[in-house]
């Protein structure tokens, strides 16, 4: 964990918590800036996932307090939302009916994440697949998921 803070007029961290722990130096920034932009990358895909998000409640009768915990909260999706997941991968066009990543498209939605990280994830993760279509293609997001931010920690 990396504790958020600045720098005084002395050049000393600051953090603005009560731990004892304090991150310096070049590898600090590096670091903070990487894990900014992972989330930033996170509230694109679900921008572009709230265009859907009434369709597939619609279409899959997901639990609204699950999804809201998951797109407001940005907790770990609960399986049970495998299907609505999968519903706005396709509507976002993320992931085709096969349950093939665009990957030019993703680029386009996640924006900031480099070509070098997604690609690797992209290849890494396509191949995940679990008993149903749904499974996949939860499977398929968390892996894509964990592999950006793994890579970008």
């Amino acid at each position: 964990m990396i504790a958020v803070g600045h720098n005084d007029r002395y050049g000393k961290f600051v953090d603005g918590s009560t731990s004892s722990i304090s991150v310096t130096g070049s590898n600090c920034s590096f670091v903070l800036t990487n894990q900014l932009e992972f989330k930033t990358a996170q509230q694109n895909v679900l921008n572009a996932f709230f265009l859907h998000k009434n369709d597939c409640y619609r279409t899959t009768n997901a639990n609204p307090v699950l999804v809201n915990k998951w797109m407001n909260q940005k907790e770990t999706p609960d399986k049970s939302l495998s299907g609505f997941i999968k519903c706005l991968l396709i509507k976002a066009n993320i992931l085709n009916d096969d349950l093939v990543v665009n990957a030019t498209n993703l680029k386009k939605i996640l924006k900031i994440v480099p070509d070098y990280v997604l690609n690797k994830s992209i290849k890494q993760c396509q191949q995940e697949r679990g008993k149903t279509p749904c499974e996949s293609s939860y499977k398929i997001f968390m892996c894509i998921c964990e592999h950006i931010k793994n890579t970008m920690d």
